[in-house]
């Protein structure tokens, strides 16, 4: 079986909270859940990589921002390499994973990556994964980039997302890299921080846009 390499910096990989007060750009088109694709006759099942598949976080508010990653469960993708085009898909992300990069301090970084697990954030004990599944990947006329749309789910709610994507071929190996997707994070009820939910916060404002980058390899 001809071995295929498919990688996307996908949804579920740079989570970047906008600092207040900075230039805010605009959200990533968001709407109800769709239905997903299904796999195409002609398409190929892929093997994802979920060691090299990833995502990276970054999260901003005034007077300071952090980074890290946040590892998939498991995932599963297709994908047509006559056509080098991308099929249908499904992603769980394992929400216990999280880390931060920036900071060196080990007991400030814990506290930190403890307050994102915690119920002010993503509750990662009542809900220890997220997902994303593929609703359609379209070619942009004879370029190496998509339109993706699919639905994202956090915290047993789901909101269909659509963002745009690039992918490149390089001996039999696939590369895709979305642009930064940015979402109201409220949608999903991550609402800590929101000053449109809490009114008295002051300068404990964290931004309700986020931003997620994912990167997904597979075989």
């Amino acid at each position: 079986m001809k071995k295929v390499l498919f990688s996307i910096a996908t949804v579920l990989a740079m989570i970047s909270l906008a600092a207040c007060g900075g230039e805010k750009k605009e959200n990533t088109e968001t709407g109800d859940a769709q239905e997903a694709a299904l796999r195409a006759e002609n398409d190929t099942e892929l093997d994802v990589d979920l060691v090299a598949s990833h995502i990276v976080w970054e999260g901003t508010k005034i007077g300071g921002a952090h980074h890290g990653t946040i590892a998939l469960q498991s995932a599963q993708l297709s994908g047509n390499p006559e056509t080098k085009t991308i099929g249908s898909g499904s992603f769980v992300i394992d929400m216990n994973s999280i880390e931060c990069q920036d900071l060196t301090d080990a007991a400030t970084n814990k506290m930190l990556v403890d307050h994102l697990k915690s119920a002010d954030f993503f509750d990662v004990e009542k809900y220890p994964i997220s997902t994303f599944e593929i609703v359609s990947a379209e070619r942009i006329a004879d370029s190496n980039r998509y339109t993706i749309t699919g639905n994202l789910t956090m915290k047993e709610t789901t909101n269909s997302i659509k963002f745009e994507a690039q992918v490149t071929e390089n001996e039999g190996a696939y590369t895709a890299v979305s642009d930064t997707i940015r979402l109201d994070r409220t949608l999903w009820g991550v609402n800590y921080g929101s000053k449109n939910i809490f009114k008295d916060l002051k300068d404990n404002i964290i931004n309700d846009q986020m931003s997620l980058v994912v990167t997904i390899v597979a075989y």
